[in-house]
């Protein structure tokens, strides 16, 4: 770490003192601290939550185990994202007050200039850690393999190799669920089977690493979370994030028509059979799709800036997209849908294909009023279809869409804190990708990952804003793609993950809240005083963080267990690498910092990981069978667990860069 990252009040230096220093001052307290399968690390969750005590911080034995996640509890969630009536109420997550904006991103000194590239996109990275460092941001993983054929390519080329990887129809997650169950399997109307163990197995185990990376970043935009009654919400999950994909290279537009049109978003925020006024009833349509679709997936609640800064009126003051009356006549839009009907209940089809025009005695549930909103009026008599599609048109083509998508997406990744002029050059792709098209995902994703902001090495200018905290299930996926994960049935019935105390806390499709689990805008205690934001802080305290070291070591010993019986193990990694390594402790951690860390680990910290590696003497198993094989081999994997352990606990690793 350069002196910047530990001198400057910088975001990476923030983020790393939010989330506190692994102090390990002595070797035999590094050696207790993983012995008995459980750190309590207070201090953690005491500079993330601002408090000053912590009274009990219990352990687990096994946070695989957990039975029932209906009864997690998640600190600082909406209960109900589909029951806000008024948008002025509602913290808006894409909206910060930008005290940087107002040039090519310099941001009156807080910014570097990054206008001119330091680094070339068409060129091969310069060493490993740079590889590993662009790896990280646009997959799951960076292994040696990984690592070694990013060398061998640029960084541009490597994206042309994961955009040009089209989508099998036969992996697809609907497949995937509808070829490995039959109508009598108990698991055919399961909301899991589909639910997080699929996108988790896309996670953990496809090839097109990029395309499962912006899915992901959509469903957290897009979101889908807990709350939901529809039939069949297994599959309806499938087939969301089978659009999420389809939809992962394409336009804007055309994911934002079909995630509208989704039976599973209409059921979430409740479109589904919402009804036009009726004369002499005290009726009027569902609001709440109406109002998220404008403030959360695509134009957040005040005009902004193609830099994403707001912009003020001759008041100084902040320019509302919307109101309350745009919400009510954008919801007539949404009216007269409802659910397909099923020949058979167990046939799922209908949680898939877009809903159905709604009648009741051959009379439409739609509203045939006037529609006015963002400035254009859509006549009452006009047709339900095509109203639906000038809405949606109406509201991609909005001038705010291009920064605020723009930022979202930097955020997931890249940095939580872009400079404006970051978000003005992807903006601008977005708007006009150069051939005319606009809201080309492919186009910007190639803007947010080849820009100078991404590609230049933190340690060599000042630039030590860059960072974010890497998401729970971004840290299980590396682990399993790193160390050789399998799983053990083959079919990927994963034990509940959803435990802030107990596991990683945070699934897809498992969000508390339509606002994700985390709002974009979220800035810590720590953070008072200044513009910058660390989203994923939002989801840690105590609580979470001892929970999430338990689980590491947990699963570094026993894998993951099976969501129906508890004492087998259905996730699990090989470690046949890192078993090669762990006679050498200096060699071995050294390659966890590289295919963890990205070399980002300072030497202080590799030092002391080191020594507490070698409080557990390495013996050679050549020759050795019965009793001393397994002792052997038990105290050999305790010097291999304890490096990851700790690594995937500090604050290097959690902070990415």
């Amino acid at each position: 770490m350069s002196d910047l990252d530990k001198n400057q009040n910088t975001p990476l230096k923030m983020f790393d003192d939010t989330i506190a220093t692994i102090e390990l001052e002595e070797k035999s307290e590094a050696s207790a601290l993983l012995k008995g399968g459980a750190i309590a690390l207070g201090a953690i969750g005491l500079a993330a939550c601002g408090a000053e005590t912590v009274d009990n911080l219990n352990t687990v034995d096994n946070p695989s185990t957990i039975d029932n996640p209906s009864t997690i509890d998640n600190p600082g969630t909406i209960d109900n994202p589909s029951t806000v009536d008024n948008p002025s109420t509602v913290d808006n997550p894409g909206t910060v007050d930008n005290p940087n904006s107002g040039d090519s991103g310099t941001a009156n000194g807080l910014f570097p200039d990054t206008s001119e590239k330091t680094v070339d996109p068409y060129a091969t990275p310069i060493n490993e850690q740079q590889a590993a460092r662009f790896l990280q941001k646009v997959s799951f993983s960076s292994t040696r393999d990984e690592i070694t054929n990013m060398m061998s390519m640029s960084y541009s080329t490597w994206l042309d190799n994961q955009f040009n990887m089209e989508i099998d129809p036969e992996l697809t997650l609907w497949k995937w669920r509808e070829s490995g169950l039959k109508p009598d399997d108990g698991y055919y109307l399961s909301s899991s089977k589909g639910d997080y163990d699929g996108t988790l197995r896309d996670m953990m185990s496809s090839e097109d690493v990029l395309r499962k990376r912006m899915a992901l970043a959509l469903l957290q935009i897009f979101v889908i979370g807990n709350g939901l009654w529809i039939p069949h919400d297994g599959w309806a999950k499938c087939a969301y994030w089978d659009v999420l994909n389809k939809h992962a290279f394409g336009n804007y537009f055309d994911l934002l028509m079909e995630v509208s049109r989704h039976p599973l978003m209409m059921t979430y925020l409740t479109s589904f059979n919402s009804r036009g006024e009726v004369e002499g009833e005290n009726h009027r349509p569902d609001e709440n799709f109406a109002r998220e679709v404008m403030q959360l997936f695509s134009i957040g609640l005040v005009e902004l800036n193609l830099d994403g800064s707001p912009k003020l009126d001759d008041n100084g003051e902040e320019i509302p997209t919307y109101d309350q009356d745009t919400v009510v006549n954008l919801a007539r839009v949404f009216t007269g849908y409802g659910w397909h009907g099923y020949t058979d209940e167990r046939y799922p089809a209908g949680s898939r294909d877009p809903v159905e025009v709604r009648t009741t005695d051959g009379i439409s549930w739609y509203s045939t009023q006037d529609k006015t909103f963002l400035g254009i009026t859509i006549p009452g008599d006009t047709d339900q279809e095509e109203a639906f599609e000038i809405a949606i048109r109406t509201i991609s083509e909005h001038a705010n869409v291009a920064p605020f998508i723009s930022k979202l997406l930097i955020q997931r990744f890249v940095t939580s804190n872009p400079s404006p002029g970051y978000i003005e050059r992807v903006a601008t792709i977005f708007n006009d990708n150069g051939s005319g098209e606009r809201g080309s995902f492919q186009s910007v994703l190639r803007a947010i990952l080849l820009d100078e902001e991404a590609l230049r090495i933190p340690d060599e200018s000042n630039y030590n804003f860059l960072g974010k905290v890497r998401e729970p299930m971004l840290r299980l996926a590396q682990w399993y793609r790193t160390f050789g994960g399998y799983t053990v049935s083959g079919e990927w019935e994963v034990g509940w993950l959803g435990s802030y105390s107990h596991s990683i806390g945070q699934l897809p499709f498992r969000a508390p809240s339509v606002f994700n689990h985390y709002l974009p805008d979220y800035s810590p205690n720590s953070f008072e005083g200044n513009s910058f934001v660390a989203p994923e802080i939002q989801i840690l305290d105590e609580v979470s963080i001892a929970g999430y070291i338990n689980f590491i070591w947990s699963i570094l010993n026993n894998g993951i267990a099976h969501k129906d019986n508890n004492t087998l193990t259905e996730l699990n990694c090989n470690y046949a690498t890192e078993n090669q390594l762990i006679s050498d402790a200096q060699t071995y951690v050294e390659h966890l910092n590289l295919t963890l860390c990205a070399g980002r680990l300072s030497d202080e910290t590799v030092t002391d990981i080191v020594s507490a590696v070698n409080e557990r003497n390495y013996t050679d198993i050549t020759g050795l069978s019965g009793n001393d094989l397994a002792g052997a081999e038990r105290v050999n994997n305790e010097r291999r667990n304890m490096a990851i352990s700790l690594i995937m606990s500090c604050p290097e690793y959690l902070v990415q860069v």
